[in-house]
């Protein structure tokens, strides 16, 4: 189905939305947010919406024409512009595909990051969205080395869990995750956008946490496992985590989840070696003989060529 709208809006929401089926489940009538920028346009802000609709092909025509109204909250601001619109939008496949006007690719990377946040936010709230596309005039939306953005939603912008964005870093990662045999590291990008807040070693160990997103790559890592800490001090990264990490442990060789992590972070950040510790205890053996109480490097030997 697909519907041509256009708007006025206060903020631009990138997001994934779930597919529409008769047959998929709805949220109730209630509350949700709707996002705006600070007025130094540096971050998000939100205020509480009750929605009257309350099936997705209802709610997302309802939010986004929400978007339109004035911020209770003097110093908000709308996103969008009268010369900034969703031109037109199609929802299919738990996706939203949102087309957007020519002026779009006129915004600065700051304030374009936080439309798309803004977008994903809102969207992603409603049960039966999960992915959220953006075009600009009919063309997919691409980075600054030309690649689409392709599919986003809540995942692909990170921060403090808890605080609001302030800014916004972009990173593409080098994670590795076990191959199907559980024997060696297979190499996977990922393109994130996360709170300047957040320190990149703390991203990479919690995208580790979340696991893999290509076909033949497995966890390393319970996902269950919280990061407790994550600290440089000379070029060595002490990584805290919490007792998931050794007692679920999954069914992979020994020295791969250790090196998971390690290669992770030696391969994005500017560290040189990691120390790993369970609950602040760092005297400990992982599995059956991998000491936890000793600094590890890169490993490029269990890295399978691709």
């Amino acid at each position: 189905m697909k519907r041509r709208v256009t708007f006025m809006l206060s903020i631009l929401f990138a997001c994934m939305l779930t597919g529409c089926s008769a047959n998929n489940p709805v949220r109730e009538k209630g509350d949700y947010y709707l996002y705006y920028t600070n007025i130094e346009e540096t971050g998000l802000q939100k205020e509480i919406y009750d929605a009257a609709a309350t099936s997705a092909e209802e709610l997302i025509p309802e939010l986004l024409g929400a978007l339109e109204r004035v911020p209770r909250e003097s110093s908000y601001m709308n996103l969008l512009t009268e010369d900034l619109k969703i031109e037109n939008y199609k929802y299919e496949d738990h996706t939203v595909k949102l087309n957007m006007s020519e002026s779009y690719g006129t915004l600065s990377k700051t304030k374009e990051v936080l439309l798309r946040a803004g977008l994903v936010r809102t969207l992603v709230q409603i049960d039966d969205v999960e992915y959220v596309t953006i075009s600009v005039a009919g063309e997919p939306l691409t980075d600054s080395t030309g690649a689409e953005i392709g599919l986003l939603n809540e995942d692909s912008f990170v921060e403090n869990s808890g605080k609001e964005i302030n800014s916004y870093m972009s990173s593409t990662l080098t994670l590795y995750f076990s191959d199907a045999e559980g024997s060696s590291l297979m190499a996977e990008s990922r393109k994130l956008y996360y709170s300047s807040n957040v320190p990149i070693e703390r991203v990479v160990v919690e995208q580790i946490v979340k696991g893999p997103r290509e076909e033949g790559h497995m966890a390393t890592v319970a996902s269950d496992t919280k990061v407790l800490g994550v600290t440089v001090v000379e070029d060595i990264c002490y990584v805290n985590l919490s007792r998931e990490f050794s007692e679920h442990t999954m069914n992979v060789q020994q020295e791969i989840p250790v090196y998971s992590i390690v290669n992770s972070l030696t391969a994005n950040c500017d560290v040189k070696k990691v120390q790993i510790s369970v609950e602040g205890e760092s005297n400990y053996v992982f599995r059956e003989n991998m000491d936890l109480n000793r600094y590890y490097e890169r490993n490029r030997d269990l890295i399978q060529q691709q």
